[in-house]
């Protein structure tokens, strides 16, 4: 079990290793906001989300204190959603909020699909299809 910041927890689930919330959040509220410089082109890996056309979310590496973010697992009824400002390559913004009331000990998810449309799904915690 791996600890970020007092916001969210990773451990265990049914589908690998998921992201905890660790405290109560109100819907609308900003989570955090970060700079990341691994909005690309191309993907390097699988773990990629794509943000449109020509643009992919790469897989934030070992040792990134936003790592965690990697694990955060699809939903087609998320609790959070990106942001990405400004669009396009090289360093952005990402900002993280909250979609709907979240209770502590709930996973986090966000809509993969709500990114791009063809972007794979592999869990569904809702069991609602997309």
């Amino acid at each position: 079990m791996e600890e970020v910041k007092g916001l969210v927890e990773l451990k265990a689930c049914p589908h690998g290793t998921g992201v905890f919330f660790l405290q109560d959040h109100a819907k609308g509220e900003r989570l955090l906001s970060f700079h990341t410089t691994l909005v690309r082109a191309t993907a390097s890996n699988g773990y990629a989300l794509r943000l449109d056309e020509s643009l992919f979310w790469d897989e934030e590496p070992q040792g990134s204190p936003f790592r965690w973010t990697n694990f955060i697992d699809h939903d087609p009824v998320p609790n959070v959603r990106f942001e990405f400002s400004p669009k396009g390559l090289g360093p952005v913004e990402a900002s993280l909020y909250v979609e709907k009331e979240i209770h502590a000990g709930e996973e986090m998810f966000i809509n993969y699909k709500a990114y791009y449309p063809s972007n794979p799904v592999e869990y569904r915690a809702t069991g609602q299809q997309d």
